[in-house]
């Protein structure tokens, strides 16, 4: 195990998880200016709040989808590794390489800080749906974190 941060890809399979997590990391990112221009929009346009709640489901449903399968795979994994939560659904150091934690806590941080401003900004309108976006930066890091974290083996000598 290396004892300083894990920045760089240690294995080939970290080499592997960085362009398979790249991906996701655009479609995350994706998402989240999708989601910050209809906040935006609907903040300002009370016509445009429609488009904002469907953003905002969407993001709910993928990204709840992607949580449930990353949990799915992280505890099949568990029977061979040890599976933490932190390292699982929140891509916990040094479970999965900087190059994908830093920018997937990023946009989910802003999902998160975009959704609470507008439901304060207006609330008891459907612009209180923007809080549903972070779902989807959540669902993001528990499938890559499932699918390419790293965990230390399950000894068997108990």
């Amino acid at each position: 195990m290396n004892d300083g941060p894990i920045d760089v890809a240690d294995t080939e399979e970290d080499a592997a998880a960085v362009p398979a997590g790249r991906g996701w990391l655009r479609l995350d990112l994706v998402v989240t200016v999708v989601a910050v221009l209809a906040t935006a929009a609907a903040v300002i346009v009370p016509a445009s709040r429609w488009a904002l709640v469907g953003v905002s489901v969407f993001a709910f449903v993928a990204g709840s989808a992607l949580l449930a399968g990353g949990v799915a795979v992280g505890s099949s994994r568990s029977r061979f590794e040890r599976v933490t939560l932190g390292g699982l659904l929140l891509a916990a150091p040094p479970h999965l390489d900087g190059r994908l934690r830093r920018p997937l806590r990023l946009l989910a941080t802003i999902q998160t800080v975009v959704g609470v401003a507008a439901a304060v900004a207006r609330p008891f309108t459907t612009v209180v749906f923007a809080v549903l976006v972070p779902m989807f930066g959540l669902g993001v890091m528990a499938w890559l974190g499932g699918r390419h974290g790293r965990f230390d083996p399950i000894d068997d000598a108990r």
